[in-house]
């Protein structure tokens, strides 16, 4: 799922944060934060500009069986060490673990923080 920043917070060793909100219509979480608390691995995807649209396309709200990625046109590849996938078009790729998720609050807009350690990157 598409975010509009991540932070790196350490160099030694490299930790990556991201902060997957919940839907402030409902109050339901996203299917990001299921899946970062279901395998504890993630990859972060950097994008540039010629991947600006298949985002946008990549962070409509579909079901939880939908492929974003085809949804998107974009390549899945394989990642090295970890379970998810990688954006092949992406010029930069993080494969992490994660190693904690912060609860920041229960209501709609709330965001939780996802504390990861990188263990590659391409």
């Amino acid at each position: 799922s598409p975010f509009s920043f991540f932070n790196v917070f350490s160099a030694n060793p490299p930790v990556l944060i991201f902060s997957p909100a919940r839907r402030v219509r409902d109050n339901t979480v996203k299917h990001t934060l299921n899946n970062v608390e279901a395998i504890k691995e993630v990859v972060i995807n950097v994008i540039n500009y010629d991947l600006v649209y298949q985002m946008s396309l990549a962070s409509a709200e579909y079901a939880q069986d939908v492929n974003e990625f085809e949804k998107a046109g974009l390549t899945m590849l394989a990642s090295d060490v970890v379970k998810p996938f990688r954006v092949a078009e992406s010029p930069i790729q993080f494969e992490c673990k994660v190693n904690e998720v912060v609860a920041l609050g229960t209501e709609g807009g709330a965001g939780n923080l996802v504390i990861c350690e990188v263990l590659k990157f391409h």
